[in-house]
Parts: C-alpha cells; structure tokens; sequence
C-alpha cells in the first residue's frame, strides 16, 4: 500500500512538472505590448455580439468635452476629436455604461483588432466618482455599409454599438 501511495504521488508530481515547463510565459518588451495581448485576449475569451439601443432622449454638448443625456453629463478628457461622435450620436451614453461616471478618458480605436472596414474596436478609460482607479471598457461599432474607404465620421454616423463590456480596473 505505501508504495502504491508513492508512486501516485510520484505521478502527480511529475505530471505538475511536464505542465509547468510546458506553459509559456509571456514577456513583453514593454506595457503597449502587455495591453495588447491583454485586449486580444479580453475579446477572444469575452466577445458575443451585442445589440445596443441608439440613446432616446435629449442629447446637449455643453462644451467641447462635455455631454449632457438627458439628466446625466460625461466629461470627456484626452478624446480624440474624430471619435466625438460615438457621443453625439449616441451610440456611448451614461444609461448603458455606469451612472457613477466622474469622467472618460483616453478613447482609442485598437486598429490593431481591426479585421473588415465593417467594424471598428476600441477602448476607454472610465473614472467613477470616488473610485481613485479607472476601469477600462471594451466597445465594438459595426457599420454593415462600410469600407476601406469610410472615414470615421461617416463610420460613427452610420454604426451601430455591438459590443460593450468592463474590462478590467487600472493599476
């Protein structure tokens, strides 16, 4: 009986080995590159296709980096001002994201996930009032008339939100 309890033991112990030394760990060059694989890997494991309402109510830019739905207000910072319009039209709007919001930051396209003219991914960072770290969200906009040649605008105007999901909290 011991031995038998032995070699089990052995074989669990040597199975664990083979699998450690089979797992790659992953080293990156720098953080745009650990992001990267971040976000690739966030949509494999996380993507479904979303339908999302267009926002119904009144839509009002106070100013250039703030935006009034209905009752609630997003303060934009360091928006490019080409993707303005995912909040214009309102494709992005508080109702969908959090009622908590303190501001949006840092929204980029991730040309990088790119793979028709029909969709276009990005990411952003979203401040809660008192919460000291953001929390990156994910979003998908497909526009089924687009192509290589649809400037963003055009993109936004005639997109529709198909995918929007919590990322992962900013350290």
């Amino acid at each position: 009986m011991k031995y038998l309890l032995l070699a089990a033991l052995l074989f669990v112990v040597t199975t664990n080995a083979q699998n450690d030394s089979q797992t790659e760990k992953k080293v990156f060059a720098n953080q745009g590159e650990q992001e990267k694989y971040r976000v690739e890997v966030f949509f494999k494991d996380n993507y479904s296709a979303q339908s999302y309402p267009e926002f119904s109510g009144k839509i009002t830019e106070i100013d250039f980096n703030t935006f009034k739905f209905d009752d609630q207000v997003i303060v934009l910072d360091n928006i490019n001002r080409t993707l303005k319009p995912i909040f214009l039209k309102g494709l992005l709007y508080p109702q969908i994201i959090a009622t908590d919001i303190s501001f949006i930051s840092s929204l980029e396209e991730l040309k990088f996930l790119n793979t028709s003219p029909k969709v276009k991914r990005f990411k952003f960072w979203l401040f809660r009032k008192n919460v000291n770290n953001p929390t990156v969200y994910l979003l998908e906009i497909t526009n089924e008339q687009a192509t290589e040649k649809t400037d963003m605008k055009t993109f936004i105007e005639n997109g529709k939100l198909t995918f929007l999901k919590q990322g992962w909290t900013v350290i």
